[in-house]
């Protein structure tokens, strides 16, 4: 088994579990056990700022915006691209942590962070199972495409990576090199 730690993975349009319907998934981790992952373009309205005095008593210098990281629940978790504080590195530049006793001072520190609430878990071997089923596209992860994802990352990614999912009825031969300059 390869993994797919550092990947993104793309919900084909033809996955309908609507926990996954157009998401960009960054896999946190993927071994024999199973697998973690975030789902990096789904934001809430809710701020981190805004939940931090329920959560913790110290101080909050940052309030973006917190991200529906997936159906399973678990503490809060953070992608940022320093080395100090984090869990482990998921690929050089971007990093994780879920430890409080990291979570507290990336917080509270001037770092750029993106929080979430909730991850897409995998039990060993279903992800895998998953791909075989053509549920999700595969790319590699940069900083820009986590960092960065918002609303219109899924539609970007899948048009890139399979427009011929997205529109059934035209022929690949047809479809521009680059779609964004059709």
């Amino acid at each position: 088994m390869e993994s797919l730690q550092g990947k993104l993975l793309v919900a084909s349009p033809a996955l309908e579990d609507p926990n996954f319907v157009r998401t960009v998934t960054l896999m946190v981790r993927h071994d024999d056990d199973g697998a973690l992952g975030l789902v990096v373009n789904r934001p809430t309205r809710t701020s981190l700022a805004d939940v931090w005095d329920r959560i913790a008593d110290t101080p909050c210098r940052q309030s973006p915006l917190l991200h529906d990281g997936g159906p399973c629940e678990g503490p809060l978790m953070l992608l940022h691209r320093g080395e100090g504080h984090a869990d482990h590195e998921i690929l050089p530049g971007i990093y994780f942590t879920a430890d409080r006793a990291n979570v507290r001072p990336l917080v509270a520190g001037d770092e750029a962070i993106k929080p979430f609430v909730g991850y897409a878990g995998w039990s060993s071997g279903q992800i895998e199972e998953e791909l075989g089923t053509g549920s999700w596209l595969v790319i590699d992860a940069r900083a820009d495409l986590v960092f960065d994802a918002d609303g219109t990352t899924w539609g970007r990614l899948a048009e890139r990576l399979a427009p011929e999912l997205l529109y059934p009825d035209v022929p690949a031969d047809l479809f521009p090199t680059d779609p964004s300059l059709n």
